[in-house]
């Protein structure tokens, strides 16, 4: 089987020094995705995507837990984060798009894994969210807690030609602190939805 490569690695290096807003969380957006495609008052349609800098990977960031004296230091670039590849036609599955996402870390030993994606197509006023938000977690015992993969599946109809955009999200837990990530790719050319 063949494996996606991401279209695109960014690397992004967050430090501590920057505000704790530096990598977004969908708390502190506002809630797109609460909004409905048209407003009533401006007869206009929104963009329901994410405003999120790192395209294809992102580093994770930490926030200390509060209740922890614990000093808090960012994670090597390169040893842990998030990737997100790229929207694919699936392989497997007829009329879905896919899209892989990992969070992983090779530096610290992980209590907990978490990751959540969603995905948006391309439409002439921004991005539209098409299928359901999808996560997964892992914890301790499982082998999985160090890299967790996720795929993000939408259904879409055969024969349509789309871009798609997939936003991941991703927080791990070593016990003591927490760090938290997000990312995005997307396609930049339209890709036909297909029968296999």
């Amino acid at each position: 089987m063949r494996r996606e490569l991401p279209t695109l690695l960014l690397f992004l290096v967050l430090s501590l020094t920057a505000a704790a807003d530096a990598v977004p969380s969908e708390e502190s957006m506002p809630d797109k995705l609460s909004q409905n495609l048209t407003d009533d008052t401006a007869g206009t349609v929104t963009d329901q995507s994410t405003p999120i800098f790192a395209r294809g990977t992102s580093n994770f960031s930490g926030a200390a837990i509060p209740q922890t004296t614990v000093t808090t230091r960012a994670y090597p670039s390169g040893n842990c984060g998030l990737l997100v590849f790229g929207p694919h036609a699936s392989q497997t599955t007829s009329a879905q798009i896919h899209t892989r996402i990992e969070s992983f870390c090779n530096q610290y030993p992980l209590v907990a894994n978490t990751v959540r994606g969603k995905t948006y197509r391309s439409r002439g006023y921004g991005w539209e969210r098409v299928g359901r938000e999808k996560s997964a977690t892992a914890t301790l015992p499982s082998s999985r807690v160090q890299r967790l993969r996720l795929t993000v599946p939408v259904d879409c109809q055969v024969g349509d030609w789309y871009r798609y955009r997939t936003e991941g999200f991703g927080t791990i837990s070593t016990g003591v602190q927490s760090f938290s990530a997000a990312a995005y790719e997307q396609n930049d050319d339209e890709i036909q939805c297909v029968r296999r």
